[in-house]
């Protein structure tokens, strides 16, 4: 019975299976170097981070990655709630406004968050009939975050895919997303004057 319990806990999100989406080639678009998936699709890589995670005196902050010393790439803190999920939706919200503004019309999301992909991909959509409601009747937390993402998601200017990576398993794009997402974090702990 205990052992159950314990495989019940931690199985806490449906895994998303994806197949992983490897770069296999480059392509030039604007005068910028871009890796591209056997569909053309541009290659992104995202990430979110929290230090300090649940208690008051968390630290957030998210990083969009396009390739080594892109112009593009990304390094912010969190705006509104900050946990290390919002750094995650709003590292997706990121890298999708980016493309679109640099006119990029097909995209693929790598992320490591298994939350985020389950998110937008499967439970968004229950969530919205119940007007922003999860199963048990408790409103959705980020549903500011969701909204503007699904928003995004809904324009038809650009396709996007989302591909689970596994986090610290040696994907470059994965870990520099990583690094620029830790960075963002410690800007917004220099924001807040937050103490270490």
């Amino acid at each position: 019975m205990r052992l159950m319990n314990l495989v019940q806990k931690k199985k806490k999100y449906p895994e998303h299976v994806s197949n992983f989406w490897k770069p296999v080639g480059k392509m030039i678009f604007k005068e910028h170097s871009f890796e591209i998936d056997s569909e053309g699709y541009i290659i992104v890589y995202t990430d979110g981070s929290c230090i300090n995670n649940g208690s008051s005196d968390a630290c957030a902050g998210f990083g969009v990655y396009f390739g080594e010393n892109h112009p593009l790439n990304a390094s912010k803190p969190v705006t509104g709630r900050v946990t290390n999920n919002v750094g995650e939706i709003q590292a997706a919200i990121h890298a999708i406004n980016t493309a679109k503004s640099f006119g990029i019309e097909k995209l693929c999301v790598s992320t490591d968050s298994q939350f985020l992909i389950n998110s937008i991909t499967i439970w968004i959509k229950s969530w919205k009939q119940k007007n922003w409601r999860k199963q048990n009747g408790e409103p959705v937390k980020n549903s500011i975050d969701f909204k503007e993402l699904d928003k995004l998601l809904a324009d038809n200017s650009i396709q996007v895919k989302w591909n689970y990576v596994k986090g610290h398993h040696r994907i470059v794009g994965n870990e520099m997303a990583d690094k620029l997402a830790r960075e963002g974090s410690d800007t917004y702990k220099r924001m807040n004057n937050r103490k270490e």
